[in-house]
């Protein structure tokens, strides 16, 4: 067989697998329409593109002496078919080109690593003189067999251990173009230079492999490293929104409470007064409800759970509440309203889906136990409730909030030290919270 062949089917199996680790890499969701036609078409481009660099770079190699400039060569193929690769990735996915040249140095490197332990698999090309035995066109068929059955199993690897990112707009250009150059650094410039001396021994060929294998591994773990700590960026800044936006609903809250309380008071001196015209048990009732503050000794806790009992009773959803306030002293106003305010308003969401009536309950219990605060709500809900890593997930359509008010609550616990904890039993969920109290505050309480 003519030696163009092997070349030509090489760089057949590169587009293959380079290809398939990039799809891999690449968030579903992204899809474009038409997806399969569009990826079968850019394929079957990238084959017919591979045809004349190939060729070229197979002319350089056997014209050219020098061992550098046959590298070289073999360096500007391959970053060639690469950045058509690119091409292909925007082609297919509705994603901007920074998160296309993540899908591909993920790919490239997971193509890299199939190479290298075809390479180590072939140590002293003793496989290849064995297959070979069973004659040309058997062994170039079965070898090439070989090299895309260990990169399906790679690949395989790959995809389990290293889920396709998402959301990684948000990584910055600078990041994203020096991984990118470091991928290329392994793969091709340091392949390229190892390539020559490892020609001189099967030990040092073996070596150079594993080299570059450890490498790849590596640019795999910094490329989810880098999308891991752009999420938790995004999500701590969209909890941070959040609770800041829950700490002006709360002044907000506080300066109506106020208002609310004077004008409960002018209406009751109303009614003693009255007479006849009204229904005086009515607005009695009415200015009750208003003018019933909860009492537990600490002024932000009052403010929301006076808010969610007056909501409630609109509502017809029996809320009851016992807790110590002052035990919350040490914990910050934006922490209270965020804590109490993200347990309520899911268990009241939760609550107004039943249609039990005797079950439109929510029931919220904060007490102080031998030095720790023990924050329990229990409350009904209808349907199916979904866990992800042992949290509820939300049943809220937008997705910018979506599991961020559980998040949150978690996020409060954790900062003082303490332990959140989900569970359900039947159609009751309950949620516990064990939250340490400071040395310094129990010392001021028993002062």
């Amino acid at each position: 067989m003519s030696g163009y062949v092997y070349y030509i089917t090489g760089s057949l199996i590169f587009v293959a697998v380079l290809n398939s680790g990039e799809c891999l890499a690449s968030p579903w969701k992204l899809r474009r329409e038409r997806f399969a036609l569009r990826f079968l078409l850019c394929l079957a481009a990238q084959f017919v593109f591979a045809f004349p660099v190939t060729l070229g770079y197979y002319a350089a190699a056997e014209h050219i002496v020098s061992a550098v400039a046959v590298n070289a060569v073999a360096v500007l193929t391959y970053v060639l078919m690469f950045a058509v690769s690119l091409a292909a990735i925007y082609f297919c996915y509705d994603m901007p080109f920074r998160e296309c040249v993540l899908s591909g140095v993920a790919g490239y490197a997971a193509q890299h690593i199939c190479y290298n332990i075809y390479g180590l698999a072939n140590y002293g090309d003793h496989m290849l003189m064995a297959v070979y035995k069973l004659g040309m066109v058997s062994g170039f068929i079965l070898t090439s067999l070989i090299q895309l059955a260990i990169s399906a199993v790679v690949l395989v690897i790959v995809r389990l251990f290293l889920p396709p990112g998402v959301n990684a707009g948000g990584v910055g250009k600078a990041d994203v173009t020096l991984l990118a150059a470091g991928t290329l650094l392994v793969v091709l410039v340091a392949n390229a230079v190892l390539s020559i001396f490892r020609a001189e021994s099967a030990p040092l060929a073996a070596l150079s492999s594993v080299l570059l294998i450890c490498c790849c591994v590596f640019i795999l773990f910094l490329r989810s490293d880098m999308l891991e700590r752009r999420r938790l960026s995004r999500e701590l800044g969209a909890i941070d929104s959040l609770r800041a936006k829950e700490l002006r609903h709360y002044e907000q809250l506080r300066s109506n409470m106020e208002l609310v309380n004077v004008k409960c008071h002018d209406i009751r001196h109303y009614i003693d007064s009255a007479r006849s015209g009204v229904d005086l048990d009515e607005l009695k009732r009415l200015a009750d409800i208003y003018d019933s503050e909860m009492k537990t000794g600490n002024e932000t806790l009052d403010i929301i759970l006076s808010e969610y009992r007056i909501y409630c009773s609109s509502h017809e959803i029996i809320f009851t509440a016992l807790a110590d306030g002052k035990a919350l002293g040490f914990m910050s106003v934006a922490d209270i309203c965020s804590l109490f305010g993200n347990i309520l308003e899911n268990a009241v969401e939760a609550c107004e889906h039943v249609s039990d009536p005797q079950k439109r309950v929510v029931s919220l219990n904060v007490r102080n136990v031998a030095g720790q605060i023990s924050v329990s709500e229990d409350n009904y809900f209808a349907g199916e409730l979904r866990f992800s890593g042992g949290m509820p997930l939300s049943s809220k359509g937008d997705p910018d909030r979506h599991g961020f008010g559980v998040k949150s609550i978690k996020m409060i616990v954790e900062k003082y030290g303490g332990t959140m904890d989900c569970r359900v039993t039947g159609d009751l969920f309950s949620l516990g919270c064990m939250i340490p109290v400071p040395v310094w505050k129990r010392s001021k309480d028993q002062g």
